[in-house]
This record gives structure tokens, C-alpha cells and sequence, in this order.
């Protein structure tokens, strides 16, 4: 009997200690989960919050595309019958990457039109499409020079369109395309606040003098968005924003931004882990010059 009293006292023993540290590995992850609150932090937001912008968030659907014509990432786009289908230097065609039915939008974040097909295609270089800048003026000149490495085609009224290209038979994705599959996509007008990643971050933040380490690091773990599909607002980069040491006078707006995600329709991926945005002035926007779109893209 006695030999099974010390038995149980022992269990016991262990059971509590097991317990014990648990809670104590549990009190020390919260600890160390908890970031503390800059001083000047609610200033610093403030003046975000007094600089936001609207922008239009877009999801990405667990279903397949129903009309040819609707709002989609993947797939077949919609196309006229009698126009040429966009090509790269290569001369073979583009690869399409999205389409925005622009009925779809209830209040547009930036000045798109309010009807017609806003479209995306990309070459499936080594690079998917992308090209490097040292100046402005050599960016100036590749889209000046109507480039073929990348598309944005506004169609302004939709007519009869290509059916044999609308096809799910006909859609084959080559190894290198950044996009597998294809779904319907959803909008949600958002009003955002600026994030570092965005250059215009700092022209923000440049109140406080110099951020501390501590502030900018609260920032990154703050402020950062996920899955930042969207048309307008601010940008997200994986590093640095190239309109910060290219154009920084320049007013390139967000045009469309894609990042990397998947569901169980379509399997988006930008290099590693990477997203794309597709740039464009705003005076270009007005006068409806699609043609002077900026793509980039970037990846850790």
C-alpha cells in the first residue's frame, strides 16, 4: 500500500509540473509576442491617418470564371474578333494576367472609366516582363518607345468577342507564367494608411525627423498588409519602392497590384513569394493613355 501512495504523490508531482510549465511557456510566448507601443507612435499615426487613401481590395474567389466578360485573375481573357492579339518581342503572344470589368466597381478609388475591360498581359521572359531602370529618363523612354514587354489594354466598349480563345480547353500555362488556373475576383472599398514600404511614407513621416529603430520596426510589424490585391491606395514591395529613387517628383498612382496566393481555384506566385504593380500617372489615367503603364514586380 505504501508503495502505491508514493506512486500516486509522485504522478501527482508530475502532473502540477506539467502544468506549471506550460503556463509558464505560455505567459513567456505572450511576453515575447508583445511589441511595445512607441512613445510618439499615436502622433505618427495620426499623421497617417490624416494622409490615407482609398483603395479598392480585391479577393480572390474559390470559383471559376462564368462570363466571358466578368472581372478575373487567370484563364482566357475576353477579345475582339478583328483586333490583334497583343505579342512581345518575340512575336508570340502575351500572357494574360487579369481583366477588371469596370461595371463591377460601384466608386473607384482612383479615375478609371466607369464601364469597358481593363486588361493585364506580360511577356514570359526571364524576367517576366520586367525591365531595370538607372534614371528616369531611361523609364521615360522605354515607354515612350511602345514597348512590348508587358500590355494594359482598355477596352472601352465590349463587341463581339473571340469564342474559340474563351475556351477552358485552350488554356495551357507555361512553367514560367507567375499565375495557374484562374477564378472570379470580388472588390471591397478600403480607406488605407501608408505602410514604409510606399515612398510616400516618408514625405509622411518627414515631421518627426528621423524615426528611432524602434518606431520603424513597429511600423513593419504594424502596418504591413498580406495578400495585398488591390487597385489604388499604397503600394506594398518586398524591397524598395523604385519610384523613390527614379521619379520621386512624379506622381505614379497604383493602377492594379497583384500579390502572391493561392486557392483552390487559381496559384499565383511572383518569383519567391513576390508581388507586381502596375503604375501610371495620373494625368495618363485621365486622358485614358493605358499604353504608359509602369510594370514591376519584386520578390524577397
Amino acid at each position: 500500500m505504501r508503495l502505491f501512495f508514493w506512486i500516486a504523490i509522485f504522478v501527482m508531482v508530475l502532473i502540477v509540473y506539467f502544468f506549471l510549465s506550460r503556463r509558464k511557456s505560455k505567459d513567456q510566448d505572450q511576453r515575447e509576442n508583445t511589441v511595445a507601443v512607441p512613445a510618439r507612435w499615436q502622433q505618427i499615426h495620426a499623421a497617417l491617418q490624416n494622409n490615407s487613401l482609398p483603395s479598392l481590395h480585391i479577393t480572390l474567389c474559390d470559383e471559376l470564371p462564368t462570363s466571358v466578360t466578368e472581372s478575373k485573375i487567370g484563364g482566357v481573357p475576353y477579345w475582339p474578333k478583328d483586333m490583334p492579339y497583343p505579342s512581345g518581342g518575340n512575336d508570340e503572344d502575351l500572357t494574360f494576367i487579369a481583366q477588371i470589368n469596370l461595371s463591377e466597381i460601384d466608386q473607384s478609388p482612383i479615375d478609371l472609366p466607369p464601364k469597358g475591360l481593363l486588361q493585364f498581359f506580360i511577356e514570359l521572359d526571364d524576367l517576366l516582363g520586367l525591365t531595370f531602370f538607372e534614371s528616369a529618363r531611361e523609364l521615360h523612354s522605354f515607354i515612350d518607345f511602345k514597348h512590348t514587354k508587358y500590355r494594359v489594354v482598355y477596352h472601352a466598349e465590349l463587341t463581339d468577342h473571340d469564342d474559340a480563345r474563351f475556351s477552358n480547353d485552350n488554356i495551357e500555362h507555361a512553367d514560367e507564367s507567375p499565375i495557374k488556373g484562374q477564378c472570379r475576383i470580388q472588390f471591397q472599398k478600403r480607406q488605407e494608411i501608408a505602410s514604409p514600404e510606399d515612398y510616400r511614407w516618408n514625405k509622411i513621416v518627414k515631421e518627426f525627423d528621423a524615426l528611432s529603430d524602434d518606431e520603424l520596426e513597429y511600423a513593419f510589424d504594424t502596418l504591413q498588409r498580406s495578400k495585398d490585391h488591390k487597385i489604388g491606395g499604397f503600394a506594398s514591395f518586398t524591397q524598395q519602392d523604385p519610384r523613390e529613387y527614379l521619379v520621386p517628383d512624379e506622381n505614379w498612382i497604383l493602377l492594379f497590384q497583384l500579390d502572391s496566393e493561392s486557392n483552390n481555384c487559381v496559384d499565383m506566385m511572383w518569383g519567391d513569394c513576390g508581388i507586381a504593380q502596375f503604375l501610371i500617372r495620373e494625368e495618363d489615367l485621365t486622358m485614358r493613355k493605358f499604353d504608359r503603364v509602369w510594370y514591376n514586380w519584386d520578390c524577397c
